[in-house]
Formats: structure tokens, sequence, C-alpha cells
């Protein structure tokens, strides 16, 4: 075996332990990724439940009898600018 391949196993030999600890994660990396996962998770279950909801929103709006129309008026201010 010639001393370029001894050295070039040695090498691969010495690198391969190594490896896993390149993907070494430090805690404030590990909390960063943590927390936005957890809010993209929250914003997917907003988002579900907004569309499970308004159905029946709508059809509880709809059996009250309150449309646009016959909504009654905004309150008046407290206090008017004279």
């Amino acid at each position: 075996m010639s001393r370029t391949m001894r050295l070039s196993l040695m090498t691969v030999l010495v690198w391969i332990p190594a490896m896993p600890a390149w993907a070494y994660v430090g805690p404030g990396a590990g909390l960063g990724l943590l927390a936005a996962f957890g809010a993209l998770l929250a914003a997917i279950a907003a988002a579900i439940g907004f569309l499970i909801l308004l159905p029946l929103r709508l059809r509880r709006a709809r059996r009250a009898g309150l449309r646009k129309a016959e909504r009654p008026p905004a309150a008046e201010p407290l206090h008017r600018d004279s």
C-alpha cells in the first residue's frame, strides 16, 4: 500500500467519528427552532379553527336575521368635538 493511500485511509478513519459532531445544535438555536415550529403549528391550528368556525358563525347570524342592512347602528362616541 502506498504512502498516499495510507494517509488518505487514516484521514477518512479520523474524520468518520467527528462527522456527528458537525450536526450539534446549541441550546439557543435549538430553542429558537422549537419556538418557530410552535408558532407555525399555532398558525396552522388558528387557520383550521377559523375555517371550521366561520360557517357556524354565518349560520348563527343567518338564523338570527342579522343581515348587514338590519344591524343596529354603531354606538355614538362618548364626547363630541365642537
